[in-house]
């Protein structure tokens, strides 16, 4: 993929979870949800791309407030930018729902634990263990509600620029979520 066509992909995933953390942030004004707003800030600001109306003005609420101060350039807790969090978290969802312990899906009654399937995507996505948990806790919310509401292809290449390689798909944009899939998001988030 050029680096337009990434940029482009990018930034559309940026707005779809910027609308959805922006409705969570107006439901429940926490800190967790306003960090998860700001990072989303900073990567319109990256990117050089102009920030949506209801981001900036939460933004600009909360510097008016002192919630946020104005040394916005800190990546505080940001080590790495949301698609990359996201490919995290699909990872992590397709390796619970395909090898998880599962109700629905017979072969895996007895499958991976939770644990088991973290430390899988910790390698899979050759990160830490310690980074899964991080993405899943902050953005396991947000990432179930774009799973629901913007219905996107989930799907991961394995064993990447190995012989190895397999692209794995779970379910295509528009397909309806399966009940194994609606069961490991509720496992997992």
């Amino acid at each position: 993929m050029a680096n337009a066509e990434i940029n482009k992909s990018r930034i559309e995933l940026i707005r779809k979870v910027s609308t959805i953390a922006c409705d969570e942030y107006t439901n429940d004004s926490n800190r967790t949800n306003l960090d998860i707003v700001l990072s989303l800030y900073l990567e319109f600001k990256e990117l050089e791309v102009e920030v949506p109306k209801y981001l900036d003005d939460i933004i600009t609420n909360s510097l008016k407030t002192g919630d946020v101060v104005n040394s916005l350039k800190v990546r505080r807790g940001r080590e790495m930018d949301l698609d990359e969090q996201f490919k995290i978290l699909t990872c992590l969802l397709i390796i619970q729902t395909m090898e998880g312990k599962s109700r629905l899906n017979k072969y895996n009654k007895n499958g991976l634990s939770l644990e088991a399937c973290m430390e899988k995507t910790a390698t899979d996505c050759d990160t830490t263990v310690s980074n899964v948990h991080k993405c899943r806790k902050k953005y396991g919310n947000t990432f179930k509600s774009y799973i629901y509401l913007a219905e996107p292809t989930i799907s991961f290449i394995f064993n990447k620029n190995t012989k190895e390689e397999s692209l794995i798909t779970l379910k295509h944009a528009k397909e309806p979520i399966t009940e194994m899939i609606k069961e490991a998001i509720n496992i997992l988030f």
